[in-house]
């Protein structure tokens, strides 16, 4: 495959101006065990091809998962039948190009280790969470792993990725015989099945202990409070709010107030969120992007300034200000490219947590968010966690609050920003973009201070 699209590829450009094809050969499994049993589900191979070409305009596209020669070459000529070239004085760069491979780093890759291993390990982990505490009435243990090689070809660049995924859910229920509560917690990397491997108990005892504060805690009074955020909420405040509201398709659509900010100072100086596709073992890893550009950091905030924005090839050939990102991603072959994110986080500061909660007088420490959503046009948002703990003359009072809800204008908030931790960490998520062209991703960073409404 790697010696015939370059052949198409060249044939492609005997009409139009520029031309690629990404082929994508995506496998996996899931293992789910609950108290009905055990579900294996095993991804059929899925391989397909999506031929681009830009007519001097935007980009006309074909894909086909009958990856003959014959027909591959047959998609390639009704593609260019009806394609018009427009004329323009629009340059495209097909960029540094090459003859480059990239490979996920392991220890125990996917297929080193037996799917009856597997189960075994994920049984292990639903019965030892059953086990926890009298109060438990359910538990369940997802383990889901990814194996995507892809091949990128331009009149310039040859290049292949192979990235394995791993990613875990933990499910616990328990109950007082009033009310009953779930906690969850995921994680997921670039990584092989050592993921599974490594849980250890220090793990589910966190589940158990965050488990049996919701089932004691009570609802907040809505109003606005000095906020502390884990590293999982402030990745969701980070995502939701400089991750979608800064996917510069939208700028052509005047469909995001950001746009507005780009330049401005919106946080204190020691303020920054990245969006980051090389940072090794994050669940949103990648080597390239799916128009074949070579993965790179972006700094969406800098020192307080919002700096700019993710774009996709299209993007990026119509706001020519604002250098091209590595984040054209598509759902599939059968889906068209957007700008969309990979690893967002806020970078680590110079605070320890105790530091941060000791120059809190009063307020809330929000743990174990799960959800957001945003207003790109708005620019407000909505940001839930399961936990938030009370604090009181910089010390926790044993109090908690189950849910939190945060709601906020994204410039207030970030404004507001008066301490940034100086640990990190991270969960993996599956991103939607209006309800459809789910991509993966993983969000987080380290422990802010803010101030915010809840509720």
């Amino acid at each position: 495959m790697r010696k015939l699209l370059p052949e198409l590829i060249e044939k492609m450009e005997k009409k139009v101006p520029y031309a690629y094809a990404m082929s994508d050969y995506y496998r996996g499994v899931t293992i789910r065990k609950d108290k009905q049993g055990v579900y294996v589900n095993e991804t059929p191979a899925i391989n397909g091809i999506v031929f681009s070409a830009f007519n001097g305009e935007f980009f006309e596209e074909a894909a086909v998962t009958n990856c003959t020669q014959d027909n591959l070459n047959h998609t390639v000529k009704e593609l260019l039948e009806r394609v018009t070239v427009r004329d323009n004085d629009m340059v495209i760069d097909p960029g540094p190009g090459g003859y480059r491979e990239f490979y996920t780093k392991t220890i125990l890759a996917p297929m080193q280790v037996e799917l009856s291993e597997k189960i075994e390990i994920v049984e292990d982990l639903q019965n030892r969470l059953l086990k926890l505490d009298p109060r438990v009435v359910n538990a369940w243990v997802a383990y889901k792993e990814q194996i995507k090689d892809q091949i990128f070809v331009n009149r310039y660049k040859n290049f292949t990725q192979t990235i394995i995924r791993g990613s875990v859910v933990l499910s616990l229920f328990m109950s007082d015989g009033n009310k009953v509560v779930n906690n969850m917690e995921i994680i997921g990397r670039t990584q092989g099945v050592e993921l599974l491997k490594n849980i250890d108990n220090s793990l589910l005892e966190r589940i158990k202990k965050e488990t049996i504060e919701m089932l004691g805690a009570t609802k907040i009074e809505p109003g606005f409070y000095d906020v502390i955020t884990c590293p999982d909420v402030s990745g969701i405040i980070a995502h939701e709010t400089f991750g979608h509201g800064v996917e510069m398709d939208l700028y052509l659509k005047d469909g995001a107030l950001a746009e507005k900010y780009i330049g401005k100072k919106l946080a204190p100086e020691y303020v920054n969120i990245i969006d980051d596709p090389t940072l090794e073992g994050e669940y949103g890893c990648y080597f390239f992007d799916d128009e074949g550009e070579l993965a790179k950091p972006t700094y969406i905030i800098e020192n307080g300034v919002f700096k700019r924005g993710l774009s996709d090839f299209y993007t990026s050939l119509y706001l020519p200000h604002l250098p091209r990102t590595a984040n054209g991603r598509r759902e599939s072959v059968a889906r068209k490219p957007y700008a969309r994110m990979s690893n967002t986080f806020f970078v680590p500061g110079k605070y320890t947590l105790e530091e941060i909660i000791e120059s809190t007088d009063n307020g809330i420490f929000m743990d174990n968010g799960y959800f957001g959503m945003e207003d790109p046009k708005g620019w407000g948002l909505q940001v839930n966690s399961r936990i938030g703990r009370e604090i009181k003359g910089g010390k926790y009072t044993g109090k908690v609050f189950s849910p939190i809800t945060m709601t906020g204008f994204v410039p207030d908030l970030l404004k507001e920003i008066s301490h940034v931790g100086n640990t990190f960490g991270s969960i993996p998520g599956t991103c939607a973009k209006r309800y459809k062209e789910d991509v993966i991703v993983s969000i987080g960073g380290a422990h802010i201070k803010t101030k915010a409404r809840l509720g």
